[in-house]
Formats: C-alpha cells, sequence, structure tokens
C-alpha cells in the first residue's frame, strides 16, 4: 500500500516507522527538507514551487505573522509580496474583520478564525495539517465575500508553512 506525499503529490512507500515518526509520514523526505530549507534560507526556491506557500511565525501567541510567500501565492491572493511579507495573516487574506479597530488576532472574531486555527494549532501541537476546510469573510473590492479555503499545514523550527490548496469565492 502507498501514500502520496501532501505537498508534491508523488506516490511515497509505506515504510514501517515509530510512533513518533507516524505523524509525518504523508510528506516525502524530499519535500520536507526542500521545505525546511527554502522557507529559512532562499526565498527563489519557494517562488520554484507550483503551489501557493506561505510561512508564519506566531508572535506574544496572538500575531501571526507572514515572513515569506511564494510567487504563486500572491498571485492567488492578488497582492504584490510588499502586501505580503510582515503583515498579519488577516490582511494577507483581506479578512474583513482584520479592518476592525482592534485588527488582525484581537477581535472578537479571532478566536472562531478556522485559518488561524489551522496555524496555531500546527504550530502548539507540532502536527502537519491536510487539506482543512475552512471558510472566510474577505473584503474584495469593497465587498464582503465568503471563500471557501481548503489549507494544509506544516511546523519547520518555530514557522509554520501554509499550502494554500484552494481559494474559491462562495457568495
Amino acid at each position: 500500500m502507498s501514500r502520496f506525499c501532501t505537498w508534491c503529490r508523488k506516490e511515497v512507500p509505506v515504510i514501517q516507522r515509530s510512533r513518533k515518526e507516524e505523524k509525518s509520514d504523508e510528506i516525502c523526505e524530499c519535500c520536507l527538507e526542500h521545505l525546511k530549507v527554502s522557507a529559512v534560507a532562499n526565498q527563489a526556491s519557494i517562488d520554484d514551487l507550483p503551489v501557493p506557500i506561505l510561512v508564519f511565525e506566531l508572535y506574544a501567541g496572538t500575531y501571526i505573522i507572514t515572513t515569506s510567500a511564494n510567487k504563486r501565492a500572491c498571485e492567488v491572493l492578488g497582492r504584490d509580496r510588499q502586501e505580503t511579507v510582515q503583515h498579519l495573516v488577516g490582511n494577507v487574506f483581506a479578512c474583513v474583520h482584520a479592518c476592525l479597530p482592534e485588527g488582525c488576532g484581537r477581535s472578537t472574531h479571532c478566536s472562531g478564525c478556522a485559518l488561524r486555527n489551522v496555524i496555531v494549532d500546527t504550530y502548539q501541537k507540532c502536527s502537519p495539517q491536510y487539506e482543512v476546510q475552512a471558510t472566510l469573510k474577505r473584503s474584495i473590492d469593497g465587498q464582503a465575500v465568503s471563500s471557501s479555503l481548503s489549507l494544509s499545514t506544516i511546523k519547520s523550527g518555530n514557522m509554520v508553512i501554509l499550502r494554500l490548496d484552494r481559494i474559491v469565492a462562495v457568495n
């Protein structure tokens, strides 16, 4: 029986692993190493990936800051790199609640935010998450639009790497 790497979608043979290693067996070693190295050291190497990738750091347990984003992520989100890197996650994804006076991470809406929760859970539990379904109310051209997202995450050091599998307006 085989599994498929959630990042590159290539077949990964099932091998015996200890219980401690089981949570990482759905990403191939090549992708895991590439993501760890590239997210930290080389923006150009994540730019080459054909899927939208964003890298986040958690500050003070409340603020989720984008530290890196590849070209594909910027295209999908309709933002340039200056509007993506070193910004709060809600601002990057154009969350309507990020524009409230409390801002991203501090409003009453943030505790229920699926995007925020998948990043925080991955960071705290050190466990990758695959194709998590989420809904986010986004501000697109001044209009509130509900968007359906599919997200996959993995922790690398003090960062969470997020692959944006799908983002579709549902209104």
